[in-house]
Order: structure tokens, then C-alpha cells, then sequence
């Protein structure tokens, strides 16, 4: 999937592209559908397309690369967004928002580790959130801007997945099949 945008002062073209296996991730974790009140999941958004169509997205987006365009803009970020409504549900949550007995730690990946809400308290509920967060890759092809978006979830902008995400970001995680509020 391809957008061409304008941006809004130079007027230099962007090449905003969701690589099909992205879209294929995100369809099993962020896109189950609107209904299924589940961690990470969209309930404003059924498809990249949707997201990156959305007036409020497209525009903090197209600002966002306008910044960069003049600043040096090489390498991989993430833009959080605060929309006017409840996209989905967080996949983590604050860690001093729970009791430390409903938690439990985890290794995220290989480079990461975390701690997550127990898989047996289904009565800590992931959070509804207005927050929607991009990551994206940005490069010049020519004369062309180039975002080719890594990840788009519903929430909180955890960083990188390396180390201890919790104590770096005093954040919590659900597992993808944890009930949301």
C-alpha cells in the first residue's frame, strides 16, 4: 500500500508506504476487528488505510515529515498522536496505575524484557486510549520523501524494544489476547 501527500509548506511530495507483511502483522495483532475489545487492537480503525486516511493522522504525519525534511531526517521514528477519539485499546499501561501482585515478568524478544499483567487476572482491563502511535522509517529517494511505516498501534509510544521496556518506560504489557475495558 502507497500514498502520495503533498506536504503542507514545501510542497515537496511524500511516498508514505505500509509494506504488505506489515499490513499482514498488524492484521493479527492491531486489526481484529472493531467489535473485539482485546490489547492493542483498534475499535476506530480496521486497516493501515483507514489510519493513514484519517484527517487528524494524515496531517500530524505530513507535519511531522515537513519537520524532519528540514532538520536532517534519516532513520527510524515514531510519532505519537492524540486524536479526538478512543482508537483502541493500549497494549501497556502505566506501571503505577497496578498492584505489583497482578504482575509478572517476561521476555518481550530476545533483546527485551518487561513486565506484563498475569494472563489469569482477566479482571485488569487493558485501558481505552485516544493515543495512536506511528513507527516509520524516513529516507530521500531523490527528490522524493520516503516513509515507509514500520508499525501503527492504538497507545502509549514504548520505544524500543530492548532491555528492560519497563523500567525504562515505567510501563506494563498486556498479552494480545487480554481483555480490554
Amino acid at each position: 500500500m502507497g500514498l502520495w501527500k503533498q506536504l503542507p509548506e514545501s510542497n515537496e511530495w511524500a511516498h508514505i508506504i505500509v509494506p504488505q507483511r506489515v499490513r499482514e502483522r498488524l492484521t493479527g495483532t492491531c486489526f481484529r476487528g472493531r467489535h473485539l475489545a482485546l490489547a492493542g487492537n483498534f475499535s476506530h480503525f480496521q486497516t493501515a488505510g483507514e489510519v493513514l486516511g484519517n484527517r487528524q493522522v494524515c496531517s500530524a504525519f505530513l507535519n511531522k515529515l515537513e519537520e524532519l525534511r528540514s532538520t536532517g531526517f534519516t532513520g527510524t521514528r515514531a510519532l505519537s498522536i492524540l486524536l479526538t477519539d478512543t482508537v483502541g485499546w493500549e497494549s501497556t499501561q502505566d506501571i503505577a496505575d497496578l498492584d505489583p501482585d497482578v504482575l509478572e515478568r517476561f521476555r518481550l524478544n530476545r533483546r527485551a524484557t518487561a513486565l506484563r499483567v498475569k494472563s489469569d487476572r482477566r479482571d485488569v482491563r487493558a485501558p481505552q486510549t485516544k493515543d495512536l502511535t506511528l513507527v516509520y522509517e524516513v529516507c530521500r529517494d531523490g527528490r522524493d520523501i520516503v516513509a515507509i511505516v514500520r508499525s501503527m498501534y492504538p497507545g502509549y509510544n514504548i520505544g524500543k524494544l530492548e532491555g528492560d521496556v519497563s523500567k525504562r518506560e515505567n510501563r506494563v504489557f498486556f498479552d494480545w489476547d487480554h481483555p480490554g475495558e
